[in-house]
């Protein structure tokens, strides 16, 4: 939530969500196996090309082939009756230097209210 110079408090939807998926891969086997994943939300007010085309839609704040992605530099989306609210995903794959063997060690070294 924003409070407006008025005093009036705006309210924000995360609805964009951007899945990385950590890998490794092993040099003696050349086999990637997936160690992890992180989940980063935002918030955007999406605009399209008018019509809306539900079976092939063209975001122009969300667009991979104009090489247009979401930042936390775009302007919100507000929560507000009747508005229109698009939701959206990407997904990274990145490589990591954790191994398959200690993959679990992150939770494991946590203390329980760092677990949520």
């Amino acid at each position: 939530a924003a409070i407006e110079e008025g005093g009036e408090q705006k309210h924000f939807l995360h609805n964009h969500l951007r899945f990385t998926i950590l890998y490794h891969k092993d040099i003696e086997t050349d086999l990637a196996r997936i160690v992890g994943f992180e989940v980063e939300p935002f918030s955007v007010k999406h605009e399209y090309e008018a019509p809306w085309d539900p079976v092939k839609p063209s975001l122009e704040t969300c667009h991979p082939g104009r090489l247009q992605y979401v930042t936390h530099g775009l302007a919100p989306q507000m929560v507000q009756e009747g508005e229109e609210v698009i939701f959206t995903y990407d997904v990274l794959f990145k490589m990591s230097n954790i191994r398959w063997a200690s993959r679990w060690d992150t939770y494991l070294l946590m203390m329980d209210d760092q677990i949520h």
